[in-house]
């Protein structure tokens, strides 16, 4: 058996969690019934973390500014928005799943100048954040 270090509800009826282990650092993915719990919502004014807030201004805040632009849905301008719920899901989940198919950033976009890929390092960070369900944090100075 081996010790949960974390679990997050979701809204949908099936999600996948990550489960890790204190032995050895194993991570496994499970399928667990949601409860029915809706999902946090940021509080209004709730600062973005800075390491995220630098890595959204560098790739993603051309298009998804408070102005959007090349016809970008959302935007990603404050930790409310980002937690807002899109469809059946908040947005931080749809950042995910656009980072993790690499649908985002859209390199092929005709514009200049060009839209650079994002970096496996930006892209992680962005991945971890909302994995873990897009937390507030410290912002930027």
């Amino acid at each position: 058996m081996f010790p949960l270090l974390f679990l997050r509800r979701a809204t949908c009826c099936v999600s996948s969690f990550t489960v890790r282990s204190v032995y050895g650092g194993l991570t496994a993915g499970l399928f667990l019934a949601c409860s029915g719990a809706e999902e946090p919502e940021a509080a209004p004014g709730a600062p973005i973390p800075c390491e995220v807030q630098q890595v959204l201004e560098r790739n993603c805040l051309r298009c998804h500014g408070e102005h959007r632009e090349y016809g970008a849905p959302y935007s990603f301008t404050s930790l409310e928005e980002i937690h807002r719920v899109r469809g059946s899901e908040p947005l931080y989940r749809r950042m995910f799943e656009a980072l993790e198919d690499d649908f985002m950033p859209p390199v092929t976009l005709k514009v200049e100048p060009p839209v650079q890929d994002i970096s496996d390092a930006d892209r992680e960070v962005l991945m971890e954040w909302t994995r873990a369900g897009a937390p507030e944090g410290e912002a930027c100075q």
